[in-house]
């Protein structure tokens, strides 16, 4: 009777607490190819420039300072996109708001011939050009 429960035990364990492919999130190192934006890095980068707009409190309060993203492309090439880290001021909602705007569908990443869940992660600066006044000053958006 012990031992049988201390089968179903780990049989229910493992179940409970294994990871499916389907779940996993594999990160740029772990995959056979990675995940590719249309056009790729400098076309992300050119429309990512384009879509986060420097918050008008850190203009004003010149905040400058580098936030964190995390960036899930799931295996259908869908961007999932979370704050890590933020400087305040409203930019790393900014960021969010920005990025979450790039509603292109990406090439997922694959591993073994399979879609697969890939993670990386994006720096965005943030970053005031005190030498010149300009009207609407852009962030500085930091591709790895």
């Amino acid at each position: 009777m012990k031992g049988g429960f201390i089968i179903i035990f780990f049989l229910m364990s493992h179940i409970l607490f294994s990871q499916t492919v389907e779940d996993k999130v594999y990160f740029e190192t772990e995959v056979d190819s990675v995940a590719q934006f249309p056009g790729g890095k400098d076309a992300f980068k050119k429309l990512a420039q384009r879509e986060v707009i420097y918050p008008s409190v850190a203009k004003r309060k010149e905040t400058m300072g580098t936030i964190t993203l995390e960036i899930i492309i799931d295996e259908k090439g869908i961007p999932i996109v979370k704050l890590l880290k933020d400087i305040g001021d409203d930019c790393g909602e900014a960021a969010l708001k920005g990025f979450r705007k790039i509603t292109l569908t990406w090439k997922p990443a694959q591993k073994n011939g399979i879609p697969v869940k890939m993670k990386f992660i994006q720096k965005v600066e943030f970053k005031l050009d005190r030498k010149k006044f300009r009207k609407e000053r852009l962030p500085t958006i930091q591709i790895p």
